[in-house]
This record gives C-alpha cells, sequence and structure tokens, in this order.
C-alpha cells in the first residue's frame, strides 16, 4: 500500500507557506496603520508587526527562488509572482501613496494641493496648496484629521474647505480677494447657533502658512460648492478628493452624500449624522 506521507508533508508545507505569505502580508499594512498611531503601546506594536511582516516576506520570496531554482515548474514560478506581488502590496503605502489632488473649477485646474508622504511623530503634517510653485497655505492634519475636499471657486482666490476634524467636519473658506473678513460671530450659515461658534472657534487652528483669511461661507458660496459637487462622477470626485484612508493600491474616499450634508443650508450639527 502506498504511503501518503510525501503528499501529507508537501500539503503541510504548501498551507505553511502560504499562511507566511498571506499573514505577512497583512502585517505590514496593519503595522504601518499602528506606527501612525499616536498612542505610545499601539506604535510599538505596529512597528513589530511591519517587522514581522516585513522579514516574513522576505523568508517567503527566498524559499519560493529556491524552490524555482531546484525545481523549475510553473507552479514554483506562480508562487514566486505571488509573493512578489504580496511584497508590492505590503509596500503600496509607501510606493503608491496618493500624493497630489488637482482642484479644478470650471474643468481647468486652479491649484495643487500635496499631501505628505507619511504622518510625523512631531504633528507637523501639512496639506499644502500651491498655485504654480508658490504654496498659498497649508492644512493641518494628523492619523484622525485630514482635508476631504477643497472647493476653488472659479476666481482662484477663495477655497471652500471641507475638512475632517476628529470629532467634528469644519467647513471654511480660505479667501484672498481682500475683501473677507476674519472669521467672526455674525448671522449667517450654519444657522445653528453651536455649530457656527464651533466652526468659527476651529478654523482659524486648521490653517497654516497663509496671507489669507479665514472665515465661513456664504449661503451663495455653500449652494454653489454644493452644486459643483453634485455633478461629479464617481471618477471626477475621486480624483479631487482626498482619502480618508490611503493604503496605496486601495484607497477607501467619503461618499459624495457624507460631503454633501456637510454643505445642507440648515445643517445643524458639527457632524451631521443624517
Amino acid at each position: 500500500m502506498q504511503s501518503n506521507r510525501p503528499f501529507s508533508s508537501a500539503l503541510v508545507r504548501g498551507v505553511a507557506f502560504w499562511c507566511m505569505v498571506i499573514g505577512s502580508a497583512v502585517f505590514i499594512p496593519v503595522g504601518y496603520v499602528g506606527m501612525l498611531m499616536p498612542v505610545d503601546w499601539a506604535f510599538l506594536l505596529g512597528l513589530l508587526m511591519f517587522i514581522l511582516g516585513a522579514v516574513g516576506l522576505v523568508c517567503a520570496l527566498r524559499h519560493a527562488f529556491s524552490k524555482a531554482v531546484k525545481e523549475p515548474r510553473r507552479s514554483t514560478f506562480t508562487a514566486a509572482a505571488l509573493v512578489t506581488c504580496a511584497v508590492l502590496a505590503g509596500l503600496g503605502p509607501f510606493l503608491f501613496r496618493k500624493r497630489t489632488v488637482p482642484l479644478m473649477s470650471e474643468g481647468r485646474v486652479v491649484a495643487i494641493a500635496k499631501r505628505p508622504w507619511s504622518w510625523s511623530s512631531e504633528g507637523d503634517n501639512e496639506f499644502g496648496v500651491y498655485v504654480g510653485k508658490t504654496k498659498i497655505f497649508s492644512l493641518w492634519g494628523d492619523m484622525f484629521d485630514c482635508p476631504l475636499f477643497i472647493y476653488p471657486f472659479a476666481d482662484g482666490r477663495r477655497f471652500l474647505c471641507i475638512d475632517d476634524d476628529d470629532t467634528s467636519v469644519l467647513v471654511f473658506i480660505v479667501d484672498f480677494t481682500g475683501t473677507g473678513t476674519n472669521v467672526t460671530n455674525q448671522p449667517g450659515w450654519p444657522p445653528n447657533d453651536y455649530t457656527r461658534n464651533y466652526l468659527v472657534e476651529r478654523a482659524p487652528r486648521i490653517v497654516m502658512d497663509t496671507k489669507g483669511t479665514v472665515r465661513l461661507p456664504s449661503y451663495a458660496e455653500v449652494q454653489e460648492a454644493s452644486r459643483t459637487l453634485m455633478k461629479l462622477t464617481p471618477g471626477e470626485l475621486k480624483s479631487a478628493s482626498f482619502p480618508s484612508c490611503d493604503f496605496g493600491l486601495c484607497r477607501l474616499y467619503v461618499p459624495k452624500e457624507f460631503l454633501l450634508r456637510q454643505l445642507d443650508t440648515n445643517r445643524q450639527s458639527v457632524w451631521p449624522e443624517s
């Protein structure tokens, strides 16, 4: 009777190999996210996971190519190719991160927003907005705070910003017309007093390195930005939006409906849920 041990041994080695590949491919992006967390234990755990994932993928690659040399079979080369893809997926947050966001109005690019390569532990992560090579302003961000959408008006001198401030969503305008005033608690949008006061207080803390003024939008400006958002196709919206989560090969964006709720003319909350 023929023994099944060689088959069983090969099956166990194959399962172990693919567990190492899949586990390592998961450990690298998860560890990368952990290193971005502002909590010490999360950073250390993320660093450990990232190192283990990188070591595991390197070992899996060496094993696959070693097998390819000794046993030049199609399946072995396929395994090596899959491991290489797993490595690229693991390095995706570094290699394929979305670096720039075109800010368009009426079919033309008014400015370019540049995203940071990664999160700095010092907290000085800036999303810079450039006209040509000149940075006109930047928005502060970290793991939980980042811009979601910037709408440039046709005059190229006003920029409506929708910004995720972790526990709220801010909407404000950076104005370079010279006629705007600093954010003041004046009647207008939004109609809810608490929401308006909160936006008034938080908006200036988000904007950095600018000679423009920071103010709340008027009803007309909110409506114009909302109409433009509604007309964007899914592809156009992704191109013009900032990812809420960016793994390089996989990016997540907030839905159009969520952005539109922030521009509701009757907005009643700092974080609209419905």
